[in-house]
């Protein structure tokens, strides 16, 4: 699992085979995210700012769980 570095959001893991990304966010509450293509959790890990980068891309444009 992915660390990453943010203020917002502790671990990420994507599942390539159900395009299912989960975050962990650091107030202990962790989301999966359906249908998210693989580049998506590419860029994710890229982003300077893991949270603008969720927030613009990810938060409002997938459906989700709570995980």
């Amino acid at each position: 699992m992915p660390h990453v570095r943010s203020r917002a959001i502790s671990d990420v893991i994507y599942r390539k085979e159900s395009q299912t990304l989960y975050i962990f966010f650091t107030d202990h509450t962790s989301f999966a995210y359906h249908a998210v293509p693989e580049y998506i959790y590419k860029e994710l890990l890229e982003a300077e700012s893991k949270g603008v980068y969720f927030n613009l891309n990810i938060r409002n444009n997938f459906s989700f769980d709570e995980y």
